[in-house]
């Protein structure tokens, strides 16, 4: 990662103007390293950097090198150029507006509403594709009586680390969500409901050996967890694919808690 001021992508950095170089083996502003070691060299290539900029703040640079043709970059090419590296810069904006716009502040993890339309959609892609779909619905066991006990701020730990505990626990492909107060989600594409309670397992089990500071009290705390698979031999929505995750969970924290329970195990419904 070059440092802010350093180098051509450093220099473009900090001051948020483009850099042409049509020929660095003659340059002697930018390539600074050359004239102190003649060993090095100096390559004879083409060098366009651009800012990539939105509302005068640079959020990050283009470094472009060599045209394929072999001809040095002129600067209509900076102009042209210019113009994508600003629609890059809005598009980057844009995105990251929307990634706060559907994220928890506290936890990091998507809210309910996202989780609820992602949950449709990864349905769809199923039942389109004939792939497997699982979904695990989680509750922090005895979470009242910690925030009673401890206070809100601390309780706010606890939510964080279990955020922390399901992203370690889950692939970049699944969807780890906040569903509310103390329960969240986990939706697991191509995820068999084997491989999904085996996830499930891995992440009680971590939670429960994992040890948190609270007020200088060391607290070990659990999950109730619950598993269901999506049939692809019948309708269901999103609301049902929930509540079956939902009375599993039920069922776990009526069975004495720290458990993993699965849905067709309560009633064959599925």
């Amino acid at each position: 990662r070059p440092k802010i001021g350093d180098g051509i992508a450093g220099i473009v950095a900090k001051t948020g103007q483009p850099v042409l170089v049509a020929d660095i083996s003659k340059d002697k502003t930018y390539y600074k390293d050359f004239e102190e070691d003649l060993k090095l060299g100096r390559p004879k290539e083409s060098i366009l950097c651009l800012p990539l900029k939105y509302r005068k703040r640079v959020l990050g640079v283009v470094n472009l090198e060599s045209k394929t043709s072999g001809r040095p970059f002129e600067q209509r090419d900076e102009t042209v150029l210019s113009i994508l590296a600003n629609a890059i810069a809005v598009s980057i904006s844009n995105a990251r507006l929307y990634q706060l716009a559907i994220t928890d502040g506290l936890t990091k993890l998507a809210i309910h509403r996202y989780f609820k339309a992602r949950l449709e959609q990864e349905m769809s892609r199923a039942r389109r594709h004939q792939t497997t779909l699982s979904l695990i619905m989680l509750d922090i066991d005895h979470f009242k009586r910690l925030n009673d006990t401890y206070g809100h701020p601390e309780g706010d730990r606890v939510l964080v680390q279990i955020a922390k505990l399901m992203k370690e626990c889950t692939r970049d492909t699944d969807l780890c969500a906040r569903y509310g107060g103390e329960e969240f989600a986990i939706i697991l594409p191509d995820t068999p409901r084997a491989d999904a309670v085996a996830v499930a397992e891995r992440f009680r089990k971590k939670v429960e050996s994992t040890h948190i500071n609270l007020e200088g009290d060391t607290v070990s705390v659990t999950v109730s967890v619950g598993v269901a698979d999506m049939p692809l031999d019948r309708k269901l929505t999103p609301a049902e694919f929930i509540d079956f995750a939902d009375q599993a969970l039920y069922q776990s924290k009526d069975g004495g808690r720290n458990k993993t329970t699965i849905f067709e195990a309560l009633s064959g419904k599925v």
